[in-house]
Protein backbone atom coordinates (compact mmCIF):
# COMPACT_ATOMS: atom_id res chain seq x y z
CA UNK A 1 0.00 0.00 0.00
CA UNK A 2 1.22 3.25 -0.96
CA UNK A 3 2.08 5.63 1.65
CA UNK A 4 -1.03 8.61 1.32
CA UNK A 5 -1.54 8.55 4.82
CA UNK A 6 1.62 9.09 5.61
CA UNK A 7 2.39 11.79 3.16
CA UNK A 8 -1.11 13.39 5.23
CA UNK A 9 1.32 13.08 8.00
CA UNK A 10 4.49 14.22 6.96
CA UNK A 11 2.57 17.35 5.05
CA UNK A 12 1.12 18.58 9.13
CA UNK A 13 4.70 17.97 10.90
CA UNK A 14 5.54 20.74 7.74
CA UNK A 15 2.77 22.97 8.92
CA UNK A 16 4.23 23.19 12.24
CA UNK A 17 8.23 23.71 11.68
CA UNK A 18 9.12 27.44 10.93
CA UNK A 19 12.55 26.91 9.77
CA UNK A 20 13.16 26.22 6.00
CA UNK A 21 15.98 23.86 6.20
CA UNK A 22 14.45 21.85 8.94
CA UNK A 23 11.36 21.27 6.24
CA UNK A 24 13.61 20.55 3.59
CA UNK A 25 14.97 17.57 5.64
CA UNK A 26 12.23 16.75 6.39
CA UNK A 27 10.85 16.15 3.33
CA UNK A 28 13.76 14.34 1.47
CA UNK A 29 13.28 12.31 4.77
CA UNK A 30 10.34 11.36 3.47
CA UNK A 31 11.20 10.54 -0.29
CA UNK A 32 14.03 8.62 1.11
CA UNK A 33 12.12 6.36 3.52
CA UNK A 34 8.80 5.89 1.79
CA UNK A 35 10.06 6.40 -1.88
CA UNK A 36 12.59 4.55 -1.28
CA UNK A 37 14.82 6.86 -3.53
CA UNK A 38 18.10 6.53 -4.71
CA UNK A 39 18.93 9.99 -3.75
CA UNK A 40 16.84 13.30 -3.76
CA UNK A 41 17.79 16.73 -3.18
CA UNK A 42 16.59 20.49 -3.60
CA UNK A 43 18.05 23.21 -5.70
CA UNK A 44 17.23 26.63 -4.94
CA UNK A 45 17.09 29.53 -7.50
CA UNK A 46 18.90 32.33 -6.64
CA UNK A 47 19.67 35.54 -9.58
CA UNK A 48 18.71 33.00 -12.36
CA UNK A 49 21.42 30.20 -10.91
CA UNK A 50 19.89 26.79 -9.29
CA UNK A 51 22.31 25.32 -7.20
CA UNK A 52 21.79 22.06 -5.00
CA UNK A 53 21.00 23.91 -1.09
CA UNK A 54 20.28 20.39 0.45
CA UNK A 55 20.62 16.92 -0.76
CA UNK A 56 20.23 13.11 0.23
CA UNK A 57 22.84 10.43 -0.62
CA UNK A 58 24.10 12.33 -3.24
CA UNK A 59 27.83 10.83 -5.20
CA UNK A 60 27.66 12.09 -8.33
CA UNK A 61 30.60 14.84 -8.03
CA UNK A 62 28.64 17.09 -10.90
CA UNK A 63 25.61 16.50 -9.32
CA UNK A 64 26.78 17.89 -6.34
CA UNK A 65 28.72 21.57 -7.55
CA UNK A 66 26.65 22.11 -10.98
CA UNK A 67 24.95 25.31 -11.17
CA UNK A 68 21.82 25.24 -13.64
CA UNK A 69 21.22 28.32 -15.76
CA UNK A 70 18.22 29.40 -16.89
CA UNK A 71 19.79 29.01 -20.79
CA UNK A 72 20.17 25.37 -19.42
CA UNK A 73 17.71 22.95 -21.95
CA UNK A 74 17.27 20.99 -18.88
CA UNK A 75 15.78 24.53 -17.08
CA UNK A 76 14.28 25.27 -19.90
CA UNK A 77 12.53 21.97 -20.19
CA UNK A 78 11.05 21.52 -17.16
CA UNK A 79 9.77 25.41 -16.73
CA UNK A 80 7.92 24.60 -19.86
CA UNK A 81 6.66 21.13 -18.46
CA UNK A 82 6.81 21.97 -14.49
CA UNK A 83 7.20 17.94 -13.88
CA UNK A 84 9.20 15.80 -15.07
CA UNK A 85 9.97 11.83 -15.05
CA UNK A 86 12.82 10.85 -16.43
CA UNK A 87 13.91 7.13 -17.98
CA UNK A 88 17.13 5.88 -18.67
CA UNK A 89 18.18 9.33 -19.41
CA UNK A 90 21.85 10.21 -19.53
CA UNK A 91 20.77 13.72 -19.76
CA UNK A 92 21.29 15.33 -16.19
CA UNK A 93 21.78 12.40 -14.58
CA UNK A 94 21.62 13.20 -10.65
CA UNK A 95 23.61 9.66 -9.33
CA UNK A 96 25.57 7.00 -10.91
CA UNK A 97 23.81 4.43 -12.29
CA UNK A 98 20.37 6.24 -12.70
CA UNK A 99 17.85 4.86 -14.20
CA UNK A 100 14.60 7.37 -13.49
CA UNK A 101 14.55 10.46 -11.79
CA UNK A 102 11.45 12.84 -11.26
CA UNK A 103 12.31 16.29 -11.26
CA UNK A 104 9.47 18.75 -10.47
CA UNK A 105 9.41 22.79 -10.02
CA UNK A 106 8.98 24.54 -6.93
CA UNK A 107 7.04 27.77 -8.72
CA UNK A 108 3.95 29.32 -7.38
CA UNK A 109 2.34 31.85 -10.34
CA UNK A 110 5.45 33.35 -11.33
CA UNK A 111 7.42 33.13 -8.80
CA UNK A 112 10.03 30.06 -9.38
CA UNK A 113 12.02 28.83 -6.27
CA UNK A 114 13.90 26.31 -7.12
CA UNK A 115 13.54 22.46 -7.96
CA UNK A 116 12.84 19.39 -6.00
CA UNK A 117 14.44 15.55 -7.42
CA UNK A 118 14.34 12.08 -6.20
CA UNK A 119 15.96 9.02 -8.42
CA UNK A 120 15.72 5.35 -8.46
CA UNK A 121 18.55 3.16 -9.70
CA UNK A 122 17.01 -0.63 -9.64
CA UNK A 123 13.34 0.18 -10.74
CA UNK A 124 11.06 2.35 -11.80
CA UNK A 125 8.68 4.80 -9.90
CA UNK A 126 5.19 3.79 -10.42
CA UNK A 127 2.26 6.35 -11.48
CA UNK A 128 0.85 6.79 -8.09
CA UNK A 129 4.31 7.23 -6.83
CA UNK A 130 4.58 10.15 -9.20
CA UNK A 131 1.20 11.16 -8.09
CA UNK A 132 2.61 11.33 -4.34
CA UNK A 133 5.72 13.24 -5.85
CA UNK A 134 3.88 15.92 -7.46
CA UNK A 135 1.74 16.64 -4.14
CA UNK A 136 4.21 16.68 -2.09
CA UNK A 137 6.16 19.33 -4.47
CA UNK A 138 3.07 21.26 -4.49
CA UNK A 139 3.09 21.42 -1.02
CA UNK A 140 6.74 22.46 -0.44
CA UNK A 141 6.19 25.34 -3.14
CA UNK A 142 3.66 26.44 -1.02
CA UNK A 143 5.89 26.10 2.33
CA UNK A 144 8.14 28.04 0.44
CA UNK A 145 5.80 31.15 -1.13
CA UNK A 146 4.58 31.24 2.63
CA UNK A 147 7.88 31.80 4.31
CA UNK A 148 8.64 34.52 2.12
CA UNK A 149 5.55 36.61 2.54
CA UNK A 150 6.02 35.76 6.02
CA UNK A 151 9.12 37.55 6.52
CA UNK A 152 8.07 40.49 3.76
CA UNK A 153 5.29 41.05 6.21
CA UNK A 154 7.05 40.78 9.04
CA UNK A 155 9.64 43.41 8.07
CA UNK A 156 6.98 45.57 7.36
CA UNK A 157 6.19 44.92 10.96
CA UNK A 158 2.05 44.72 9.66
CA UNK A 159 0.83 43.05 13.02
CA UNK A 160 -0.54 43.99 16.47
CA UNK A 161 2.52 44.22 18.33
CA UNK A 162 0.99 42.98 21.52
CA UNK A 163 -0.45 39.83 20.36
CA UNK A 164 0.85 39.27 17.27
CA UNK A 165 -2.05 39.42 15.05
CA UNK A 166 -2.31 40.70 11.40
CA UNK A 167 -4.03 43.85 11.08
CA UNK A 168 -7.45 44.03 8.71
CA UNK A 169 -5.64 44.69 5.66
CA UNK A 170 -1.99 42.52 5.61
CA UNK A 171 -4.47 40.10 6.61
CA UNK A 172 -7.12 40.02 3.21
CA UNK A 173 -4.05 40.67 0.90
CA UNK A 174 -1.99 37.60 2.59
CA UNK A 175 -5.36 36.01 2.58
CA UNK A 176 -6.36 36.57 -0.95
CA UNK A 177 -2.87 35.71 -2.29
CA UNK A 178 -2.83 32.34 -0.49
CA UNK A 179 -6.76 31.72 -2.22
CA UNK A 180 -5.04 32.67 -5.74
CA UNK A 181 -2.37 30.88 -4.96
CA UNK A 182 -4.15 27.06 -4.03
CA UNK A 183 -7.43 27.78 -6.63
CA UNK A 184 -5.43 25.24 -9.47
CA UNK A 185 -3.69 23.61 -6.81
CA UNK A 186 -4.91 19.90 -5.13
CA UNK A 187 -3.80 21.92 -1.36
CA UNK A 188 -6.78 23.95 -0.36
CA UNK A 189 -7.68 26.06 2.91
CA UNK A 190 -9.84 27.13 5.70
CA UNK A 191 -10.45 30.08 7.24
CA UNK A 192 -12.30 30.10 10.87
CA UNK A 193 -13.70 33.31 12.12
CA UNK A 194 -13.90 34.50 16.05
CA UNK A 195 -16.82 36.79 17.10
CA UNK A 196 -17.20 37.83 21.23
CA UNK A 197 -20.51 37.10 22.65
CA UNK A 198 -22.28 40.64 23.22
CA UNK A 199 -19.22 42.63 22.77
CA UNK A 200 -21.14 46.08 23.35
CA UNK A 201 -22.90 44.64 26.52
CA UNK A 202 -19.40 43.79 27.77
CA UNK A 203 -17.88 47.04 27.15
CA UNK A 204 -20.20 49.01 29.15
CA UNK A 205 -20.54 46.36 32.14
CA UNK A 206 -16.51 45.94 32.10
CA UNK A 207 -14.63 48.48 30.57
CA UNK A 208 -12.81 48.79 27.39
CA UNK A 209 -9.35 47.90 29.02
CA UNK A 210 -11.05 44.71 30.56
CA UNK A 211 -12.71 43.26 27.96
CA UNK A 212 -9.40 43.76 25.77
CA UNK A 213 -7.32 42.16 28.38
CA UNK A 214 -9.97 39.22 28.25
CA UNK A 215 -10.01 38.89 24.25
CA UNK A 216 -5.67 39.38 24.34
CA UNK A 217 -5.78 36.30 26.63
CA UNK A 218 -7.74 34.36 24.41
CA UNK A 219 -6.06 34.97 21.44
CA UNK A 220 -2.65 33.99 23.29
CA UNK A 221 -4.32 30.39 23.95
CA UNK A 222 -5.60 30.03 20.36
CA UNK A 223 -1.83 30.66 18.98
CA UNK A 224 -0.66 28.01 21.42
CA UNK A 225 -3.21 25.68 19.37
CA UNK A 226 -1.88 27.13 16.03
CA UNK A 227 0.79 25.88 13.90
CA UNK A 228 3.51 28.23 12.53
CA UNK A 229 2.12 28.58 8.87
CA UNK A 230 -1.39 29.36 10.21
CA UNK A 231 -2.22 33.02 9.83
CA UNK A 232 -4.44 34.97 12.46
CA UNK A 233 -6.07 38.06 12.01
CA UNK A 234 -7.87 41.56 12.87
CA UNK A 235 -11.55 41.77 11.56
CA UNK A 236 -13.21 44.26 13.87
CA UNK A 237 -12.93 44.64 17.24
CA UNK A 238 -14.13 41.76 18.11
CA UNK A 239 -14.01 39.86 15.31
CA UNK A 240 -10.99 37.64 14.50
CA UNK A 241 -10.32 35.36 12.16
CA UNK A 242 -7.16 32.50 11.26
CA UNK A 243 -6.43 31.18 7.92
CA UNK A 244 -5.72 27.07 7.99
CA UNK A 245 -3.81 26.19 4.91
CA UNK A 246 -3.76 22.31 3.96
CA UNK A 247 -6.44 21.96 6.71
CA UNK A 248 -10.11 21.14 5.81
CA UNK A 249 -12.97 21.94 8.14
CA UNK A 250 -13.30 19.19 10.14
CA UNK A 251 -9.81 19.25 11.49
CA UNK A 252 -9.87 22.58 12.10
CA UNK A 253 -13.34 22.00 14.20
CA UNK A 254 -11.23 19.85 16.04
CA UNK A 255 -8.37 22.28 16.55
CA UNK A 256 -11.18 25.25 17.84
CA UNK A 257 -12.64 22.37 20.13
CA UNK A 258 -8.84 22.33 21.97
CA UNK A 259 -8.82 25.93 21.99
CA UNK A 260 -12.11 26.62 23.87
CA UNK A 261 -11.18 23.60 26.31
CA UNK A 262 -8.36 25.42 26.85
CA UNK A 263 -10.50 28.42 27.37
CA UNK A 264 -12.58 26.88 30.05
CA UNK A 265 -9.43 25.19 31.99
CA UNK A 266 -7.97 28.62 32.10
CA UNK A 267 -10.20 31.54 31.86
CA UNK A 268 -13.23 30.21 32.60
CA UNK A 269 -16.11 33.05 32.14
CA UNK A 270 -19.78 32.58 31.92
CA UNK A 271 -20.37 36.18 30.93
CA UNK A 272 -17.24 35.91 28.54
CA UNK A 273 -17.79 33.60 25.88
CA UNK A 274 -16.40 33.65 22.26
CA UNK A 275 -17.98 32.04 18.98
CA UNK A 276 -16.98 30.48 16.02
CA UNK A 277 -17.32 29.77 12.48
CA UNK A 278 -15.84 27.73 9.25
CA UNK A 279 -15.49 27.70 6.17
CA UNK A 280 -13.38 25.66 3.69
CA UNK A 281 -12.17 26.33 0.30
CA UNK A 282 -14.17 24.77 -2.34
CA UNK A 283 -14.16 24.75 -6.13
CA UNK A 284 -17.23 27.06 -5.76
CA UNK A 285 -15.15 29.31 -3.43
CA UNK A 286 -15.26 32.59 -5.85
CA UNK A 287 -12.71 34.90 -3.46
CA UNK A 288 -10.64 35.06 -0.39
CA UNK A 289 -13.37 37.83 1.11
CA UNK A 290 -16.17 35.29 0.24
CA UNK A 291 -14.46 33.02 2.46
CA UNK A 292 -13.95 35.24 5.71
CA UNK A 293 -17.74 36.41 4.86
CA UNK A 294 -19.50 32.80 5.20
CA UNK A 295 -17.17 32.12 8.14
CA UNK A 296 -18.33 35.46 9.53
CA UNK A 297 -21.86 34.39 9.26
CA UNK A 298 -21.26 31.06 10.97
CA UNK A 299 -19.42 32.38 13.84
CA UNK A 300 -22.82 35.07 14.45
CA UNK A 301 -25.19 32.36 14.14
CA UNK A 302 -22.72 30.17 16.77
CA UNK A 303 -23.58 33.12 19.10
CA UNK A 304 -27.36 32.58 18.76
CA UNK A 305 -26.57 28.94 20.06
CA UNK A 306 -26.00 28.64 23.68
CA UNK A 307 -24.85 24.75 23.46
CA UNK A 308 -22.97 24.97 20.39
CA UNK A 309 -19.63 27.83 20.07
CA UNK A 310 -18.75 26.36 17.23
CA UNK A 311 -20.38 26.35 13.29
CA UNK A 312 -19.49 25.06 10.22
CA UNK A 313 -21.07 27.22 6.70
CA UNK A 314 -23.13 25.04 4.92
Amino acid sequence: MLPYSRLEVTLRELSKIEVQEEQMNRILGFLQKDFSALSSGIFLYQDHKFQLKIGRNISHTYTKNTIFTDDNSFIQDLKENRFLSLKNTDSCRFEHECRHILVHLLQVRKDVYGFIFADKAAEFFTEDEESLFVMLAEFTSLLMATNRLTSALAEKREFEEAIFIYRYKTFMEKGSYLFHLLRRSTIKMSVAVMKLNKYAELVRKFGHQQTSEYLQDVLNLTQEQINPIDIPGKIFDDTYAIIFPNQNPKQVEKTIGKILQSLKDKIDSKEKRVSWGITGMNKNSTSFEQLVSDSEEAAFEATRQEDNPVMLYE
